[in-house]
């Protein structure tokens, strides 16, 4: 009722500046009259007002109207012609310039074939001189086209039009998915626009472009991780694994520090499946850059598919990330990796090998007395496993009797030799330090017979037990 009773003091405005001969000054109010939103409802008696004020207030009326009809017909060239000889006589006003806009519009969409790539950038330009209602469908249409067009015509810089467009004039109806006749699903612009910035390597301030959007940063983000996403797939699919790589590391780079989301876990489950074999070491820095600090709740759950049931994607994750640990002898913190280790011994209380896992993360990280309470628990619930004494011995620095002795209960438990080659030269070094040379020379031969002769750690044993 509001947007009604300020259309009707508009037209009496209208009206008496009409009377006053002040064109100037009706063609303003006309102007906002006609930018009235009536919130989906058309009252018949202002729109014919509207109609009778037009040709009184605006001169160039009749040729605006043929223009706009000649355009609507597809006669785009003839309604083209017509604005550019009111621009030749100076008679162009800002009442015109959303009718101009729509010409230029349907020009350009029209004739996109037989136009050059500095025509097309001419009528970007003349069109962003205009001063009309922005945000409009006008405005969007043109943004839409000009993505379109820039995903053919490379020398066409769609980041710098997109911000002189100026990002807070996208719509509502520019953030949120719509649907066809058919019921099918349109991604909205913005995410084709975020899709392009992405397939396209486009380089920007993503936190600036995050303050312009009307929607939550995790929204957003999503969009760009969605399109990294689908980059990966196709570049595994098609074995291009130099791309593969890159783009898994200029995710990191890019979008790991803007939290946990859908896609953010998807983007991991892809690591975790490809990054194998000989490029399973990719996987640890990658694990600790994309931050287990950012794993979901969804994340701990099981998938089922079919009659399958699937391990949890964090399960995998720090799991893989441990084994590629085992393998690398440099120092360096683990608190990252230890941490999610502690959500899933809460979650999974009765998975041992995760307890184990923990244990030899702290061995590893130098946490000797954490290792030495969980190895405690361990023992008491895996006596039977030679390869929990093993590990266990590994924590005990200065009491080398009790070391002995769990080192001999290892291989009282284990009668595969091809296991114990590592245990016997273990309790070795520990008879040599405590200078029981007969009992230290019993291993080291049995070090020996397990086919590892030509071992650097057997014969600088035996140079230290040659010296005793």
């Amino acid at each position: 009722m509001e947007s009604k009773a300020f259309a009707w003091a508009l037209i009496d405005l209208c009206k008496y500046y009409i009377t006053d001969k002040n064109l100037n000054q009706a063609g303003v109010c006309f102007k906002k009259l006609n930018a009235i939103n009536f919130q989906g409802y058309e009252d018949q008696i202002i729109e014919n007002q509207k109609k009778i004020l037009h040709p009184k207030i605006d001169a160039n009326y009749s040729e605006i109207q043929k223009a706009e009809e000649l355009s609507k017909n597809g006669n785009n060239e003839e309604a083209l012609a017509i604005f550019k000889n009111l621009i030749a006589q100076n008679r162009l006003t800002e009442l015109h310039h959303e009718n101009y806009g729509w010409v230029i519009y349907r020009y350009i969409k029209a004739e996109e074939s037989n136009l050059s790539s500095v025509d097309v950038r001419t009528f970007f330009r003349d069109y962003m001189n205009l001063k009309n209602e922005r945000p409009s469908m006008l405005h969007s249409m043109i943004l839409n086209f000009a993505l379109n067009y820039s995903k053919t015509h490379r020398d066409f810089r769609f980041y710098k039009f997109f911000l002189l467009w100026n990002p807070v004039n996208l719509r509502y109806e520019d953030l949120h998915d719509g649907t066809n006749q058919n019921g099918d699903k349109i991604p909205s612009l913005i995410s084709r626009i975020c899709r392009e910035f992405v397939n396209t390597n486009t380089e920007f301030n993503i936190e600036e472009f995050l303050s312009k959007i009307d929607l939550s940063e995790a929204t957003v983000v999503d969009f760009f991780r969605e399109a990294v996403f689908w980059n990966i797939f196709n570049a595994h699919k098609e074995s291009r694994f130099a791309d593969l790589w890159h783009l898994f590391e200029q995710y990191s780079k890019n979008y790991s520090k803007h939290g946990s989301s859908k896609w953010h876990s998807e983007i991991l489950n892809l690591a975790e499946r490809f990054m194998e074999e000989n490029d399973e070491w990719r996987f640890l820095n990658f694990f600790k850059n994309w931050n287990p600090e950012h794993l979901r709740n969804d994340d701990w759950k099981e998938t089922k598919k079919d009659e399958n049931t699937y391990k949890p994607l964090a399960t995998k994750a720090i799991k893989k990330a441990f084994e590629v640990l085992k393998s690398q002898t440099y120092e360096q913190d683990l608190f990252w990796l230890i941490q999610p280790y502690d959500t899933a011994i809460k979650l999974f209380p009765d998975d041992e090998w995760l307890l184990r896992e923990k244990a030899l993360l702290h061995l590893k990280n130098n946490e000797l007395e954490w290792a030495i309470d969980i190895y405690k628990q361990l023992a008491l619930e895996l006596a039977n496993k030679y390869y929990i004494w093993q590990e266990f011995s590994s924590c005990i620095i200065s009491d080398s009797s009790l070391k002995i002795g769990m080192l001999s209960k290892a291989l009282s438990l284990e009668r595969n030799e091809d296991f114990l080659g590592d245990i016997h030269l273990d309790l070795a070094k520990v008879l040599i330090s405590e200078n029981l040379l007969e009992n230290a020379l019993v291993e080291l031969e049995a070090y020996k017979n397990t086919e590892k002769t030509k071992d650097g750690n057997y014969l600088q044993l035996l140079k230290s037990y040659l010296k005793k």
